[in-house]
């Protein structure tokens, strides 16, 4: 049996401009595809298990990278799940301006030397580049010489409001 490590950074202070930019675009369209998705279910259009194949072609799902929006879909079910057998309440809805976590798995991230590099779908490439001027192909982030250890598994941009203002914290699994 192998141990899994989670390492958290705040990665707030570290970002340039750009990658603000592509962050609060992840988050906010992971945000809209849970109202999306939980709407779908509140409103019987959808059935649980097959929201991934009927979501698969809205807007807010091609912003995300494939594993990114399949990991917010996986974790409303599980929401809904908890629900049905009384564990929890009814998942909410995000609020409008709200911003979720982007997660991203194995086939979407690279470590090359202390840089994690994090894939983007086409839809947010070429939104980036018509609306902000930013020409990316992927999300860059350093880590510190210290973080940079082993092959990484699963990567999550968590947001927190903290005192009005957003904050982004980079959550990786190693094994």
């Amino acid at each position: 049996m192998h141990a899994t490590r989670v390492l958290v950074i705040d990665i707030s202070r570290h970002l340039s401009k750009e990658q603000k930019i592509i962050i609060g675009h992840l988050t906010y369209s992971a945000s809209k595809l849970w109202n999306v998705a939980n709407y779908s279910v509140v409103n019987k259009e959808v059935k649980l298990f097959d929201l991934e194949k009927e979501l698969k072609h809205n807007f807010w799902y091609k912003n995300l990278h494939s594993q990114s929006a399949q990991a917010v879909i996986q974790k409303l079910r599980v929401a809904w799940l908890n629900f049905f057998k009384q564990h929890t309440k009814r998942p909410r809805f995000q609020p409008k301006d709200g911003q979720f976590l982007a997660r991203w798995k194995k086939d979407g991230i690279r470590v090359i030397g202390n840089k994690l590099r994090l894939s983007l779908s086409k839809q947010t490439r070429e939104y980036l580049e018509n609306v902000h001027g930013i020409e990316f192909r992927y999300l860059w982030l350093e880590l510190s010489k210290t973080s940079a250890l082993g092959a990484v598994q699963e990567v999550e941009i968590v947001t927190k409001k903290i005192y009005g203002y957003w904050r982004y914290f980079l959550q990786y699994c190693i094994p």
